[in-house]
């Protein structure tokens, strides 16, 4: 929610389909039969893996930091996804310490961002570029600049 609230479309995008896809993932596995392989899971995370490898190209750019943490939750999904087709066991603990990753990763990545708002400065390092790091680095004028021709500001999209 705070990222549609801060204009930050790519970022709204890809937490929105990481949320959704958690909340999928749950639903399927509560309602199939404990402990066996699902083919709908392993099509649905199939599929929702390419959408996140295109949302870390965009990603990459300006918050190498969002783009890594999007290039690993696909790469779980993949796996995931491979074991649920009917892949081998180890694919599942793969998957499981790709997840560990994914974990300590998200752990950084929010600490770093929660120094970052607390102390009014970077702290820990996230390699903002380009847009990323002018909003912080730069002054209020920076951020307003393009604003005019942001969706919800103008008339039509």
């Amino acid at each position: 929610m705070f990222a549609f609230l801060s204009r930050d479309g790519g970022a709204a995008c890809g937490l929105s389909v990481l949320g959704c896809t958690w909340a999928g993932t749950a639903l399927v596995t509560l309602s199939g039969p404990v402990g066996q392989r699902s083919p709908a899971m392993a099509v649905f995370l199939l599929g929702v893996a390419p959408l996140m490898l295109l949302l870390c190209a965009a990603a990459l750019p300006g918050k190498p930091l969002f783009g890594v943490l999007l290039l690993i939750g696909a790469g779980r999904f993949v796996l995931t996804g491979a074991y649920e087709a009917g892949g081998a066991a180890t694919l599942q603990s793969a998957a499981g310490w790709v997840g560990v990753a994914l974990a300590v990763f998200a752990l950084y990545g929010g600490f770093a961002l929660l120094l970052e708002d607390s102390l009014q400065r970077t702290v820990l390092p996230l390699g903002r570029r380009g847009r990323a790091r002018t909003s912080l680095q730069g002054d209020l004028g920076h951020q307003l600049e393009q604003a005019e021709r942001e969706a919800g500001v103008r008339r039509q999209l």
